[in-house]
């Protein structure tokens, strides 16, 4: 049995010792399905280690962060989905009216009305469902 040793982190950076240790290890056996299983092991206990490691860690502050970016990222989307919805829905209605269509008329602007219920509604839907199992 071999003992681990990580050396200290201004000689070695410990992803670069671990990587190194990794190759090393698998390089001791052949069979690729037991080198996987090997590999998927020695990267579990890595990433679990990292959590030692995480102790300025904030996750509230990290939460909001994520949140924030989110919902920026969620308002440009819909303002593009709003212009996007308005620009086809004219050209196709401007289609119909060509064609004499009146029943068309209604039906595509029917159709862009969901689509932009849709592209706004979900983000409501999903708060509402996320509120559900929210048990705060």
């Amino acid at each position: 049995m071999q003992i681990c040793y990580i050396p200290p982190k201004e000689k070695y950076s410990r992803n670069n010792f671990l990587k190194s240790q990794m190759k090393r290890e698998l390089a001791k056996f052949k069979d690729e399905k037991v080198q996987l299983r090997i590999a998927a092991c020695m990267i579990t206990i890595a990433v679990s280690q990292v959590n030692l490691y995480a102790k300025d860690l904030n996750l509230e502050k990290w939460k909001g962060n994520l949140d924030k970016k989110g919902t920026q990222i969620l308002d440009i989307i819909q303002t593009v989905g709003y212009w996007i919805a308005i620009i086809a829905a004219a050209v196709d209605i401007i289609k119909n009216f060509k064609k004499q269509d009146i029943a068309g008329l209604f039906a595509v602007a029917f159709k862009y009305a969901a689509l932009f219920g849709l592209l706004n509604g979900l983000p409501w839907f999903f708060e509402l469902v996320g509120d559900l199992f929210n048990m705060e």
